[in-house]
C-alpha cells in the first residue's frame, strides 16, 4: 500500500461559541482545556483549536 500523506498548513483558532465540538481534548499549559479538531467545512481540511 503506497503511503498516505496529508498536508494541513493552517491552524485556525475559533472562538468557543460551539460547546459541543468533537475533537481531542487537551490541557493547555495555562491551565484551560482546548479541543483540538480537524475542520473541512471550507474545502480543505485545516486543524482547528477551541477554547472549552
Amino acid at each position: 500500500m503506497p503511503p498516505v500523506s496529508a498536508v494541513l498548513n493552517v491552524v485556525k483558532f475559533y472562538n468557543s461559541t460551539n460547546s459541543g465540538q468533537p475533537g481531542v481534548v487537551l490541557k493547555g499549559t495555562d491551565g484551560n482545556d482546548y479541543v483540538l479538531f480537524i475542520d473541512v467545512s471550507s474545502g480543505t481540511p485545516t486543524i482547528g483549536i477551541q477554547l472549552m
